[in-house]
């Protein structure tokens, strides 16, 4: 029996539905034809096409770098005011053919740190946007100053996998929760070298071969003892060897856990032991005057700078265009000195605006990171290597060679490096701790185990507070 109803209940909606749909057939061929509009008139109006659409959002699947989609109407009015180290006037100009309504303040200062600090601190003066050096991310790690752009308002998040993995860490929280700021660029620390001096010795001077001939340690070794013999030299003092390994490695990790104490440091200070006792630095400081005439005569015939160190050495000697070179760093380490990024501050009251800036300058191809790689610079965005080949300019000063692909390469390669609020305070004693081991030729396992305990004794107190405030 319930079959049976079942069925008659199924048969009869089915009966009632067509005779609606032919009743209401019926009224539509029936009705009059100055009555039409009336029916028809709301969908021919309908603001389906005029109504402005939802901005795009772009992701990693559908994300193109050489298209920017405006989060804000181009009529938008306002003021940006962005905190820099250096003139960011172009970048205005890219922002404001965009949106040519809002006035963008470029304040440009040497030393933004401690300015930077106060107003955060005093909870108001703080710009906008802020330029921050990677170097010093300690500052503003463990504070709430800085929005966290991997929330919804931003959704940074969906642009990680554009972006070396090191440098999207590096502007992190301590804790590895909040995206603090976008990085403008890195710079992969490298090796500069005079070319005419390798050549008149019998070594690789081809970038690539010399790069793989001082991966080997025997070498380098080697080739400074027989420069040595020329009043020649390839480093500045004794404790450089390991400060090569320290590039790409901060002392502490997101667990406040001490990380210089590895195989790799053990290899490295037995490196600068073996300089010393072999007598084979210069001890003349690159910055110096005396430097800059080394540089000059071929006294001190290699640096390892940032990839900056071109433009830096040009400035500083000249005379030297087209004699040196770049490649990777010595015995197999990688690593990064320099490159910033930019943060939106909560003090903000344009964080919209600030976020299009933002991603208008440095999340495409078409603006900042191509003016970077025209100038041979390492934007920190990798789809920007695409226009590489397009735009690079040999550099004259390094006698024409082209550096973009090797230094695309190199920041792809630096380790995770962690800054914190207490390297101020392990830098002394780590500095300290090395110098006493190189002028006591301690064990370089005893050595670093040393300065381990002694930077777990100073700043236990330090230590076990951030980890309670991070928690």
């Amino acid at each position: 029996m319930k079959r049976l109803f079942s069925f008659t209940m199924v048969f009869v909606i089915i009966m009632t539905l067509f005779l609606t749909a032919c009743n209401n057939n019926n009224n539509v061929a029936n009705t009059p034809k100055d009555e039409t509009p009336k029916a028809e008139t709301p969908k021919a109006e309908t603001p389906k096409e005029e109504t402005p659409a939802e901005p795009e959002k772009q992701d990693s699947a559908t994300f193109d770098p050489n298209v920017f989609v405006p989060n804000l109407p181009t009529d938008t009015e306002g003021e940006l005011t962005i905190w820099a180290a250096w003139p960011l006037d172009s970048w205005a100009g890219q922002f404001n053919s965009v949106y040519p309504n809002v006035k963008v303040t470029l304040v440009v200062m040497d030393e933004i740190e401690g300015k930077l600090k106060t107003a955060l601190a005093a909870g108001s003066g703080a710009p906008d946007i802020a330029f921050l050096d990677g170097g010093l991310m300690g500052n503003y790690n463990t504070i709430d100053g800085f929005e966290d752009l991997l929330q919804p308002q931003y959704n940074a998040g969906q642009y990680e996998e554009f972006f070396p993995a090191s440098t999207w860490q590096r502007f992190m929280s301590l804790d590895g929760k909040q995206l603090i700021s976008i990085a403008t660029d890195i710079a992969p620390a490298v090796t500069f070298y005079r070319e005419d001096i390798m050549e008149e010795n019998g070594f690789p001077t081809d970038p690539v071969e010399f790069g793989e001939y001082i991966t080997d340690a025997d070498n380098f070794i080697n080739m400074a003892k027989a420069l040595k013999a020329q009043d020649k030299y390839l480093i500045q003092w004794d404790s450089e060897p390991l400060s090569i390994y320290t590039f790409g490695i901060g002392f502490f990790n997101r667990n406040l856990e001490w990380q210089r104490n590895t195989d790799q440091f053990v290899k490295g200070l037995d490196l600068s032991k073996r300089f010393k006792q072999e007598k084979l630095a210069s001890n003349i400081d690159f910055w110096s005057d005396e430097g800059t005439q080394a540089i000059s005569s071929g006294k001190l015939a290699m640096t390892f700078l940032g990839n900056w160190g071109a433009e830096e050495l040009s400035m500083k000697n000249p005379d030297t265009a087209g004699k040196f070179r770049a490649t990777n760093l010595p015995f197999g380490a990688f690593g990064g000195w320099g490159g910033a990024s930019l943060g939106i501050t909560t003090q903000s009251k344009n964080k919209d605006m600030a976020w299009d800036f933002i991603r208008l300058i440095l999340l495409n191809n078409i603006y900042a990171n191509k003016e970077n790689l025209a100038s041979g610079g390492t934007p920190a965005f990798l789809p920007a290597y695409e226009m590489l080949d397009e735009l690079e300019q040999p550099n004259e000063f390094l006698g024409g060679q082209k550096t973009g692909h090797m230094y695309q390469e190199l920041i792809t390669k630096i380790p995770e490096s962690i800054s914190t609020p207490l390297d101020g305070k392990a830098q002394e004693i780590w500095d300290k701790g090395i110098s006493n081991a190189l002028e006591k030729n301690i064990d370089s396992k005893t050595a670093l185990q040393n300065i381990q305990d002694e930077i777990e004794k100073v700043l236990k107190n330090d230590i076990d507070k951030l980890k309670a405030e991070l928690q």
